[in-house]
C-alpha cells in the first residue's frame, strides 16, 4: 500500500477533493491530508476523516504536533505528496521559500522529486506573467505539474485555470507512483474497438468488440511510465482523458493511423474481439 499525502489549499476546486479521496481511497492507497486555513472554507475536516480515516492535519498545532515535528514526519510518511488544488498564493510561497504554515513546511521538508502540483485559479491569474515565471522554477526544481484544463470558470470567466477531472489527476499520481523503468520511455500503439465496412450508404459488416481490452492494456501501459497512443474504433466505452486517443471508423482508417504513428521502436498491440 502507498502512503498519499493530499495537501488541500483556498480555492473553490477543493469542493471536489472528496471524491478524489474516494477514487485513491478505492484504489487501495492509505491517505492523510491537509488542509490550509482557507481551504477549510470550502471542504470540511470532518468530511475527510469520515473518507480516509485517519486524522486531518491543519495549522491548528498541539503541543504534542510540535514536540513530534509533524511537519517532518508527514514529509517521510509520504510515498508521494499532492498539492490540490494548487494556489497562485500557495505556489508563490513555496517557489519563494516560505514555509509559514504546515503545508509549505512539509513541502520545504519533503524530497521535491515525489510532489505534484495541480494548479487551479482564474484564467487571469494563471496568465500572469510572475505566476508564469514560478511554474517554469517549479518544474527547474524537478517538481511535478499538473497541467490544469480549459472551460468555464467558477468565477464566471472562460479559459485556462480549471481543475483537470478528478480521473486524470488519480490517474497522473498514479503513474507517478507506479512507474516501472522497464516501460518508462518506451513507445506503444494499442488498437480497441469494432470497425465498420459499408455494404451500402445503409448497411455495414461489424463486430461487437466493446474495446474494453484494449483500452485497460492502454491504461496500464500508461499507469506503468510507457507512451501510448490507442487507436480506437467503434466502442460505446468512455475513454479516459490523460489516453493519447486517434479514432478510427474502418479497417482502412485504422491501417492509416497505423502507419502514421508506428516506428523501430514502437510495440503494437492488437486487441481482437
Amino acid at each position: 500500500m502507498s502512503n498519499l499525502l493530499i495537501g488541500v489549499t483556498g480555492g473553490i476546486a477543493a469542493y471536489k477533493i472528496p471524491e478524489l479521496v474516494r477514487l485513491f481511497i478505492k484504489g487501495g492507497y492509505d491517505v492523510k491530508t491537509v488542509l490550509t486555513k482557507n481551504a477549510g472554507l470550502f471542504v470540511t475536516k470532518e468530511t475527510l476523516e469520515m473518507l480516509t480515516g485517519n486524522k486531518v492535519y491543519t495549522d491548528n498545532f498541539s503541543q504534542e504536533d510540535i514536540v513530534n515535528a509533524e511537519h517532518i514526519e508527514l514529509a517521510k510518511w509520504a510515498d508521494v505528496i499532492l498539492i490540490a488544488p494548487a494556489t497562485f498564493n500557495t505556489i508563490g510561497k513555496i517557489i519563494s521559500g516560505i514555509a509559514d504554515n504546515l503545508l509549505t513546511s512539509i513541502i520545504a521538508a519533503a524530497d521535491r522529486k515525489k510532489i505534484i502540483f495541480s494548479p487551479s485559479m482564474n484564467v487571469n491569474m494563471w496568465n500572469n506573467p510572475i505566476f508564469q515565471e514560478n511554474l517554469k522554477k517549479l518544474t527547474d526544481y524537478g517538481f511535478t505539474l499538473i497541467e490544469p484544463g480549459n472551460g468555464y470558470l467558477a468565477c464566471g470567466d472562460t479559459g485556462r485555470g480549471r481543475l483537470p477531472e478528478i480521473e486524470t489527476i488519480f490517474a497522473i499520481v498514479k503513474r507517478h507512483i507506479d512507474k516501472d523503468d522497464a516501460y518508462m520511455g518506451k513507445r506503444y500503439i494499442v488498437t480497441a474497438g469494432g470497425t465498420e465496412e459499408a455494404i451500402d450508404p445503409v448497411r455495414v459488416i461489424t463486430n461487437r468488440s466493446s474495446g474494453k481490452m484494449g483500452t485497460e492494456i492502454a491504461k496500464q501501459l500508461y499507469f506503468k511510465g510507457a507512451d501510448v497512443v490507442l487507436v480506437k474504433g467503434r466502442t460505446s466505452l468512455e475513454i479516459p482523458p490523460y489516453l493519447y486517443t486517434i479514432e478510427v471508423h474502418d479497417t482502412k482508417s485504422m491501417l492509416n493511423s497505423l502507419k502514421e504513428n508506428i516506428s523501430e521502436n514502437t510495440t503494437l498491440i492488437m486487441a481482437a474481439a
